[in-house]
């Protein structure tokens, strides 16, 4: 079920630049939905809502970028390699995908553990 918009909330921030915060560890389409939906009313509030389709395509790739970064983060932590150290970089990234893929709910169980 899609949460609902609370559209004078979106307006209040942007008429007063007050920063608005959606924390997520998943990105379903209906997440997605209302992602651009916020961005949408808060560029109306503007005039500028002619930009909605373009942010909205760098606002995601942003968020998907986000996700594969924290999933990277709790990875290499519970497999005690530091992800600044090239050489353990390269060896977490040998099975990172398989192993995430794998058993992705175990991962998002862990950011959300670690509040990412």
């Amino acid at each position: 079920m899609t949460k609902a918009l609370d559209k004078e909330k979106v307006k209040k921030a942007a008429r007063n630049s007050i920063p608005l915060s959606i924390k997520t560890y998943t990105l379903p389409h209906e997440t997605e939905i209302y992602l651009e939906e916020v961005l949408k009313v808060f560029l109306e509030e503007f005039g500028q809502d002619h930009l909605k389709d373009r942010l909205a395509y760098c606002m995601k790739e942003l968020a998907v970028n986000a996700k594969k970064a924290n999933t990277k983060r709790v990875y290499f932590k519970e497999k005690n390699l530091n992800i600044d150290n090239e050489e353990d970089y390269k060896i977490g990234m040998k099975t990172f995908k398989s192993d995430t893929l794998n058993n992705i709910d175990h991962y998002l169980e862990l950011q959300k553990q670690a509040g990412l």
